[in-house]
């Protein structure tokens, strides 16, 4: 069997036709780009329709659109308006005690907030050198006195020296008047002054003689008249001695005191608010030793600030609470000056006015220094034309409000920027002297730029709140 050479299968295949092994390789498809160009251009078209259709839905309901707010409406409410601070439980009546000069404490028997009754004896004392100190007191006493009896001496010379000048002062005016009047009548009577030798002349001279002298006399003592300073000053003289006097008397009869009680004694019953003792130690005269307050007719202390000073007045009925515990009074007290008081840093406060509450259902629960809250009712009124809080706004003109106008179309209003003038206010309502009527329906919490729109709806209208409420303000 023959087989072919290499040169012969190289021909054989040399010879293959070049179409068909072009036929036998695989195809390249072209892509259809005129259809896909076609596609884009669709759903572009599209998108831009949603687009334009979008924006044209949102152009018209944009411009249909009525912004809702809410009202409320101009009524008759029970207005009650209240000034909340805080007052202090204190004594209606105390008294301070003083230890006897140089003594030494001998027993202390009570302490701050004790209960005392009358004639507890609160503190005794060493009192070895009393009798010398009383001694000491009276002969003060002594020249108190004299010096009360010298000064008096003094005012009695100036005031009643200036009394019998005063009197000699109008002795001679009556004579010199009386002079004048007879040299008149001799001129008269000689028809004019007479002269040497002429009847008349002697009683002429005479008078005009008694006439200068009486002038003199006049001059004199009116010069020597006491000055308004001479006169103040024996008048202060003799109100100092007379005070010196009564001073160095008190002292001696608090010395006998002591001397006979031996000590301290309560005069009333009470609760000891302020004790300066120490058994042992020495007191002094200067200090107070003991502070003794009532616990009968308890009373509420409390300060009016600046801005409220116009607003508390006698009367005026508060209520006093802590806890559970409430209690009912009156404004009985307002002071007539400001007094300053002291932060923690010692510097002074504003200046604050103090009054007091007398309280109509004390208890044993008062406590003397206990802090209460107090609402003074500060004004009242049951039929008050008002507008809800929320409606009034306030600016460089005054307070107002937007009244709503009602349109053709149902449910949409119009509104009108209205100026009020306003009264006392509650937590809900504002009290309204003139601008707007009962009945008027108004914008409440009006927006910021309710100016821009042209027109509103209005929600559901709100519901009446409870005709009392009540305002509170720090005092």
């Amino acid at each position: 069997m023959d087989h072919p050479t290499i040169e012969q299968t190289t021909s054989e295949t040399a010879t293959v036709p070049t179409a068909e092994i072009e036929t036998t390789k695989p195809k390249k498809q072209k892509k259809p780009k005129n259809k896909k160009k076609k596609k884009k251009v669709i759903i572009w078209s599209v998108v831009l329709l949603l687009v334009a259709g979008y924006i044209g839905y949102s152009i018209y309901a944009v411009s249909n659109y009525i912004p809702s707010v809410k009202a409320g409406e101009v009524s008759y409410q029970s207005i009650n308006s209240y000034l909340s601070t805080t007052a202090t439980i204190s004594s209606s009546d105390s008294k301070a005690y003083f230890a006897p000069p140089q003594s030494k404490a001998i027993d202390v028997n009570f302490k701050v907030g004790d209960v005392v009754k009358a004639g507890d004896m609160i503190a005794s004392f060493d009192l070895t050198d009393l009798e010398n100190q009383i001694r000491l007191s009276q002969i003060s006493y002594a020249d108190a006195k004299l010096s009360h009896e010298n000064a008096k001496i003094n005012f009695d010379e100036v005031n009643n020296g200036e009394a019998d000048r005063q009197e000699e002062i109008d002795e001679l005016t009556l004579e010199i008047q009386q002079y004048n009047s007879r040299i008149r009548k001799l001129r008269e009577n000689n028809g004019g002054y007479p002269t040497p030798g002429e009847e008349g002349y002697e009683a002429y001279t005479r008078y005009q003689q008694k006439l200068t002298q009486a002038e003199i006399e006049r001059d004199a003592l009116d010069a020597q008249k006491t000055s308004e300073a001479d006169l103040s000053k024996a008048k202060n003289a003799l109100t100092s001695a007379a005070n010196a006097m009564e001073s160095a008397s008190i002292n001696i009869a608090s010395l006998q005191k002591y001397q006979k009680d031996k000590g301290i004694i309560a005069e009333f019953d009470g609760i000891v608010t302020e004790l300066n003792l120490v058994a042992g130690g020495m007191a002094t005269n200067t200090t107070t030793a003991c502070v003794i307050q009532t616990t009968d007719n308890l009373k509420a202390d409390f300060k009016i600030g600046k801005y409220d000073v116009g607003t508390v007045k006698l009367g005026q009925t508060v209520t006093l609470s802590l806890g559970d515990l409430k209690y009912e009074g009156k404004v009985t007290k307002i002071g007539a000056a400001a007094i300053k008081g002291m932060n923690a840093s010692g510097n002074a406060t504003s200046a604050q006015v103090p009054a007091e509450i007398t309280i109509s259902n004390p208890d044993s629960n008062l406590i003397i220094g206990l802090d209460f809250d107090a609402e003074i009712e500060t004004f009242s009124n049951g039929n008050a034309l008002a507008v809800p809080v929320e409606a009034v706004l306030t600016d460089r003109n005054g307070d107002f409000c937007y009244k709503l106008i009602a349109s053709e179309k149902s449910g949409v209003y119009t509104y009108e920027k209205i100026y009020i003038t306003t009264g006392n206010a509650s937590d809900v309502y504002i009290e309204v002297l003139s601008g707007i009527n009962e009945g008027d329906q108004v914008v409440l919490n009006p927006p910021t730029t309710i100016e821009m729109l042209p027109v509103v709806k209005v929600d559901a209208p709100e519901q009446a709140v409870s005709a009392t409420e009540s305002t509170a303000s720090a005092a």
